[in-house]
């Protein structure tokens, strides 16, 4: 593939094999001849490339006609065992012999394989030349290989181009895509790019991958084509969709050269030939006014379609839409169904936001055991609202009995990645004791933490010298101590706090012990 895609990447033959290395034919025909004894010639397809850019180089240093590189001399059949002739071949050349086009191209394939018969590569293609010549395409397609190995016959690459041509226009896609080899190498044929293009074009229609990649790198680089890097985009999605181990660097190429409104109307081919990637793509650029105008309902359409086979970020986010509303109707019940889906993928987010859902009964039935779970599950893996949520459950003893040695661990680890609730919470559980012997001085350090974060209950408690702070200040009045206070200072470590209660606009509520708990986390822009 590699070497017919340079082909149409330029008027240069590329670098081919060295024409004066006679070692070529014996280079290729072990393989071609385990094919033939295996009856596996349509793997042939994938060689012919590599020839025909040998037979072009070769016509290059020496006398052609009509373009035609000089052929190579045949290979001659290696030996084996001598094969008894079996009751297969029996009965299926009697019906070949009575003119059955299907019996004839199957009494040359087994010819050719040796394995019912001995090996013989030139009555093969003389069968196959039978079946071909009643249009059987699989036939004229095997029948062009051996002309263009010279299998059984005189090697001859204008033969091979026109049984190539019978077969594809049968829309046979192999044919089609080898058709498409011969005019950009000049093989058999006058070199024309936009023929090999238009011959690609069919074949990766069908689905042929190398016909695709070929198709997309003729699209990007303009030769045979009008250049249209949407459309190489496009094609060279389909080849990576199935495989194409460089499609996905070639398409990366791409975007660099690609405007928002262009990318975006590539993306949004792809998305309606069902790739879920660029659905869920296509879905934040409206969702965002990225390349196109902004449009919620479109945005929840795509993101639906990409949902839909299993993508779980869409998952995520159509469920963050069905629940406030955004480019559909709020449907909280919807909402729950997706987190869950998107959950059971290990979405850690969604494993939080489920757990939202269960602990507050919306859109589910509440159930604070398994949000205690899902909550653990995304705590687990380091999302610091699911470790506060998850060690309020203990402190509270919601769906587990009450265990503030477990509140006080996951308070601590999301302290310690400077969430101001935990470390307000922390601060609580200092100063009254629960968990862990009573700490004024811990539990101002805590508050002070929380407060330089903005949050509004630790700068309460600090102002109104309840508890650990009354303490904190009666101790530095008797020793002269005066702590500077850090608020005001900048600090880019912290998050803002989202009021408690489930959504914006709710007053922070204090609850069990005078824990303090945001009831529903920050959400992406």
């Amino acid at each position: 593939m590699r070497e017919s895609r340079r082909l149409v990447q330029s008027d240069a033959v590329g670098v081919a094999p060295d024409a004066a290395d006679t070692s070529l034919w014996q280079a290729f025909w072990p393989v071609m001849n385990k094919f033939f004894r295996e009856a596996r010639f349509r793997m042939a397809r994938r060689w012919l490339p590599l020839l025909a850019v040998a037979a072009t180089a070769a016509g290059a240093v020496a006398p052609s006609l009509a373009g035609q590189a000089a052929p190579a001399a045949p290979p001659e059949s290696i030996p084996g065992p001598a094969v008894p002739i079996s009751k297969l071949f029996k009965q299926t050349r009697v019906e070949a012999e009575k003119g059955n086009p299907a019996a004839q191209f199957k009494l040359g394939m087994l010819c050719a394989a040796g394995k019912e018969c001995p090996q013989d590569l030139a009555q093969a293609a003389e069968w196959l030349r039978k079946a071909a010549d009643q249009g059987l395409a699989a036939a004229q397609f095997n029948l062009a290989v051996f002309c263009a190995q010279g299998v059984g016959l005189a090697q001859d690459y204008a033969q091979a181009a026109q049984w190539f041509r019978k077969a594809a226009e049968q829309s046979d896609r192999a044919a089609q895509y080898n058709l498409g080899i011969l005019y950009a190498t000049g093989a058999g044929v006058a070199r024309d790019l936009g023929e090999a293009a238009q011959w690609f074009r069919r074949a990766a229609e069908q689905g042929d991958v190398q016909a695709q990649a070929s198709l997309a790198q003729a699209c990007a680089t303009g030769q045979g084509i009008p250049q249209d890097l949407a459309e190489a985009y496009f094609w060279w999605s389909r080849a990576m969709a199935q495989g194409n181990q460089e499609a996905e660097d070639q398409r990366d190429n791409l975007l660099a050269k690609m405007t928002p409104e262009l990318l975006a109307a590539a993306r949004l081919r792809n998305a309606k030939a069902g790739d879920k990637e660029d659905q869920y793509n296509v879905a934040v650029a409206y969702a965002a006014g990225q390349g196109v105008k902004q449009d919620l309902g479109e945005a929840a359409k795509w993101f639906r379609a990409a949902a839909l086979q299993d993508h779980p970020e869409a998952q995520l986010k159509l469920a963050l839409a069905c629940s406030d509303g955004r480019g559909v109707t709020q449907d909280m019940a919807e909402a729950a169904r997706w987190f869950r889906r998107a959950a059971e993928q290990g979405h850690i987010k969604a494993q939080l936001f489920l757990g939202i859902a269960l602990a507050e009964g919306k859109g589910v039935p509440q159930d604070f055991s398994e949000a205690l779970n899902w909550y653990r599950k995304s705590a687990e893996q380091g999302v610091v609202e699911a470790q506060v949520k998850l060690a309020l459950l203990y402190a509270k003893g919601q769906g587990t009995p009450q265990k503030f040695p477990e509140a006080l661990d996951w308070f601590r680890r999301a302290a310690a990645q400077d969430d101001p609730t935990a470390q307000v919470n922390l601060g609580i559980l200092y100063e009254q004791a629960q968990g862990v012997p009573q700490n004024y001085a811990e539990a101002v350090k805590w508050f002070r933490l929380a407060a330089d974060h903005g949050n509004a209950t630790a700068q309460l408690r600090l102002s109104q010298g309840r508890g650990a702070a009354r303490s904190a200040r009666s101790r530095e009045a008797r020793f002269g101590i005066r702590r500077r206070s850090r608020r005001g200072k900048k600090s880019g470590r912290g998050r803002q706090m989202v009021p408690s209660g489930g959504g914006p606009g709710r007053s922070q509520r204090p609850i069990h012990a005078g824990l303090g708990l945001r009831k529903w986390p920050r959400r992406a822009a």
